[in-house]
């Protein structure tokens, strides 16, 4: 544990919220209350980037609808969000795929319950670049948020994928995030820029164009994002379980269907984030984690991807140095809540926004 999440769990502790009690199996409720329930997402700004599955379905209802009073507690990374979910200290967390399987394989008593069809990382360039496969990136500069970031090891391996040698064949900056990334690609000093979904929006509505991820089977990889609880809540509270990610999956029907009202949503629960300067960066954020976070497979089921595919991703992650150690993701994994966690109706939702 990080001393800055020490801090804050002592923090929690000290305002009286009793965390651990709170949202335990077992926990003392009002007759016909709702079931308090604290997520972390490991974005320390709660921005519009989590939106969908934060500030939307709360402001919506959707959590209440499903009997849960949620409370956001945002930390510094998916990890330590990982790591207040098995301290008791968070009833769940949605973070990158990574963190939840280091987590998921360390603790036993923590479950893997949902994993997004698509969460992009990729090297990206502007639209009009002339750059058009990997291969053009050679004796090129890429620029990263940090070369300490899974953007980097990402974007070594798409580079690797690509045919030519990410240590010997491009030169690697730390370029950082939003204004100095696109400072970077607007002045030349990178020609393409590592990333993931969102970030790679904020770049592009700071620049003024489209950003255009250079062809790579990684960045179609599924299985990127998912859900993470206790393996008791699971056992013990599965339409708790199912009702928090039924009402996060409303929330992305939501703002998939109207990124602008979503936004209002958004604004509504953090109005200090209202700035007329980054309402259209804000916007195309939102749009963008909307549009991949509803995808699916065959299934069409939001917040699934088959077993085996995910085996393939943390392989992936496995042979590129993102996970130090080879993981069964049967064991670490159960999706049992994704049916009921898909009943409702994402056309009622729709038309509402219409």
């Amino acid at each position: 544990m990080t001393y800055r999440f020490a801090t804050q769990v002592r923090r929690w502790t000290r305002a009286g919220v009793a965390l651990a009690t709170v949202i335990a199996a077992g926990a003392v409720f009002a007759q016909g209350a709702t079931k308090p329930a604290v997520i972390c997402f490991g974005d320390p700004a709660l921005s519009a980037s989590s939106a969908i599955t934060t500030s939307i379905p709360i402001q919506a209802g959707y959590y209440k609808a499903n009997g849960l009073d949620v409370r956001i507690q945002p930390s510094a990374s998916g990890s330590e969000c990982a790591l207040a979910v098995s301290s008791g200290h968070a009833f769940a967390t949605a973070a990158g795929m990574t963190a939840l399987l280091v987590a998921a394989n360390k603790d036993p008593n923590l479950v893997i319950v949902a994993a997004s069809y698509r969460y992009s990382w990729g090297v990206a360039v502007p639209e009009a670049s002339p750059i058009k496969t990997i291969a053009d990136l050679k004796g090129k500069a890429i620029g990263v948020q940090s070369l300490s970031s899974a953007s980097y090891l990402f974007g070594k391996a798409i580079v690797n994928e690509g045919g030519i040698d990410a240590d010997k064949d491009v030169q690697w900056l730390n370029v950082g995030l939003g204004a100095t990334a696109a400072n970077a690609l607007q002045t030349n000093r990178v020609a393409a820029y590592a990333t993931y979904n969102g970030v790679v929006d904020v770049v592009g509505s700071l620049l003024n164009t489209k950003m255009r991820w250079l062809p790579s089977p990684i960045t179609l990889m599924q299985g990127n994002y998912g859900w993470l609880v206790r393996r008791s809540e699971l056992k013990n509270n599965p339409e708790m379980v199912a009702g928090l990610l039924r009402g996060a999956f409303q929330g992305i029907v939501y703002a998939n269907a109207n990124p602008e009202e979503g936004l209002k949503l958004h604004l509504k629960q953090y109005p200090e984030q209202s700035n007329p300067a980054t309402q259209k960066t804000n916007a195309a954020v939102l749009a963008s984690r909307a549009e991949e976070q509803i995808m699916t497979d065959e299934s069409g089921q939001i917040g699934y991807v088959s077993i085996e595919r995910l085996q393939q991703t943390a392989d992936f992650y496995v042979k590129n140095g993102l996970l130090a150690n080879k993981v069964d993701v049967s064991k670490l994994a159960d999706f049992s809540a994704i049916k009921s966690a898909n009943d409702f109706d994402r056309q009622k939702i729709v038309a509402s926004l219409k």
